[in-house]
Order: structure tokens, then C-alpha cells, then sequence
């Protein structure tokens, strides 16, 4: 069974750079917090990083910040 990297990975594709940037955005997620999984369903949207630490600092539930930014 894969795991959800790997699973996430194989699905999102792209060029080296793109998987980079992917990469950084899921572990930029997960210092804020949310699980491995929400955090590689994150990076793979078009939610805003930025949006999200704001909100996460602002004392925004995890949850909620995940409803607001996806």
C-alpha cells in the first residue's frame, strides 16, 4: 500500500521543479500544524501559504483555516 507521499506524488507529476515546490508547500503546511495528510491535499490546491499562517497565527482553528483557504 502506498503512502500518502508517494501516493500524492505519483498523482501530481510534473516537472522536478514543480515536485519541489509541491514538496516545500506540504512541509510549509505542516509547520503550521495541519496532519501529513491535509497538509499534502494543501499543497496540492491553490490555497494560499501565506493566507494560512496568518489565519494560524491569528489563533484560526486548523480546521477552519483548511475551509477558508481551499
Amino acid at each position: 500500500m502506498a503512502t500518502i507521499t508517494e501516493s500524492t506524488q505519483s498523482d501530481h507529476g510534473g516537472s522536478a521543479e514543480d515536485t519541489r515546490v509541491f514538496r516545500w508547500r506540504a512541509e510549509q503546511f505542516g509547520k503550521l500544524g495541519f496532519s501529513e495528510e491535509m497538509s499534502w491535499m494543501l499543497a496540492g490546491s491553490s490555497a494560499e501559504l501565506g493566507v494560512s499562517r496568518s489565519l494560524v497565527q491569528a489563533g484560526c482553528p486548523l480546521d477552519l483555516v483548511a475551509r477558508i483557504v481551499l
